[in-house]
């Protein structure tokens, strides 16, 4: 009998001695990741995804919240699984440069996102036609939201100025918005909570 009990304890031993040579098999991840067209990423429950919207709800949360598609890059399931929704278009460009601020009349391309601030801008003295003035009023209106951090722009007001004979003139004037807190924000944010 106490031969058995022997032989028992060392089969125990050497069966956590041969486990322990195995490395560990990583566990999926416990949530879910939506990655935003800005490159933010989200780690949240995925409940379901619709035709238009995907809703979920934050870590520790019992809130359902809901984010349209076209704000969406992709979405990392935890099983490993990857939902691609939208190519990401400022990737191809760095963000802080003013060729990827998008310019918009449209309310709908901005919900959601942060506001930066009003930005003006005119066009140059040397334009030549119509057409050259409004392209050189929205390059300029694209660097100074650049400059602000912003990734677009909700055009509220454009002005062509100047008649025929004259030299022709571009006024435009916007709101910007961007993916992140404006940097002014988020230090009031973090002196409030110190």
């Amino acid at each position: 009998m106490e031969k058995w009990r022997q032989t028992v304890i060392v089969l125990i031993f050497s069966a956590l001695v041969y486990s322990a040579g195995f490395p560990v098999i990583a566990q999926p991840a416990a949530h879910d990741t939506i990655v935003r067209l800005g490159g933010r990423r989200m780690i949240v429950d995925v409940i379901s995804v619709s035709a238009s919207d995907v809703s979920y709800k934050d870590i520790g949360s019992e809130e359902l919240q809901q984010l349209n598609h076209k704000y969406i890059e992709r979405i990392i399931y935890r099983s490993g699984k990857v939902d691609i929704f939208n190519k990401p278009v400022v990737q191809l460009i760095d963000e802080n440069r003013w060729e990827a601020v998008l310019i918009t009349e449209n309310k709908a391309d901005v919900e959601g996102m942060y506001e930066y601030g009003l930005v003006r801008s005119s066009s140059s003295s040397d334009a030549r036609n119509m057409k050259a003035a409004k392209k050189s009023a929205t390059i300029r209106l694209q660097k100074r939201a650049a400059n602000m951090g912003a990734n677009v722009v909700l055009i509220t007001k454009s002005i062509a100025v100047g008649g025929y004979g004259e030299t022709p003139g571009y006024n435009m004037e916007g709101i910007a918005y961007g993916f992140r807190p404006p940097a002014e924000k988020k230090q009031q944010e973090e002196n409030k909570s110190e």
